[in-house]
């Protein structure tokens, strides 16, 4: 190989591994960073990492609901095209995915695989943060009707009002969770995304992406 190809390839390599390092401190400082594995997806949207500020929780009666909003990966802001939504028992820290303990979809609203898909099987840890009374860590590692596989972590705040605009926006979504959970059980899952039940008349205002925390 000619020296010049040499020192350009090299070059390359350390421009590369630069802006890994650079997108993985980015991602860092994001409240919320979960990664996607979509085996049915398009090579280029296989595995994705998934960032933001958008992660909000809010007690409902005997249930602590979780919300996961995220614009296209890369993107420094944007509309929320990607949303987790988990459902999880009050009390406790450590949940499984099943009737009566963790529930949830994810929503994609973009692209090929654009649906909704139920979580089937994994787990999630809902913990307290040192020195942060009114914060809560998520930590998912759960897989989907459809297969698609989700990891990651998540400092959620207090959000009575993002909580109540998505269950108004996703209420038969929601609705759907605890009879879709029981099918689950005597039918196998399918391995499509179902439709999303968006209630498109009363669509949940568009809040700015809020600063990362340094």
């Amino acid at each position: 190989m000619h020296v010049g190809n040499r020192r350009f390839a090299r070059w390359k390599v350390v421009l590369l591994a630069c802006g890994a390092l650079l997108c993985a401190a980015g991602c860092a400082r994001k409240r919320a960073v979960v990664a996607l594995e979509q085996p049915s997806a398009p090579p280029s949207q296989r595995e994705m990492t998934l960032a933001s500020d958008w992660a909000f929780t809010a007690r409902q009666d005997v249930r602590r609901l979780c919300l996961l909003d995220f614009p296209l990966p890369g993107a420094a802001d944007g509309p929320r095209d990607f949303r987790l939504f988990v459902a999880l028992p009050a009390n406790g820290e450590d949940f499984t995915v099943e009737p009566g303990g963790a529930q949830g979809f994810l929503i994609q609203k973009v692209g090929r695989l654009r649906g909704m898909t139920a979580l089937a099987l994994g787990k999630v840890q809902l913990n307290g943060v040192l020195l942060q009374n009114r914060a809560q860590k998520l930590t998912i590692d759960a897989t989907c009707a459809d297969g698609t596989h989700i990891t990651g972590e998540a400092k959620l705040l207090p959000a009575d009002d993002e909580l109540r605009s998505f269950l108004i926006v996703h209420a038969a979504d929601v609705a759907q969770l605890d009879s879709a959970a029981l099918a689950a059980q005597a039918e196998p899952a399918t391995p499509d995304r179902g439709p999303i039940a968006e209630k498109r008349s009363e669509p949940a205002p568009e809040a700015e992406q809020p600063p990362s925390e340094k």
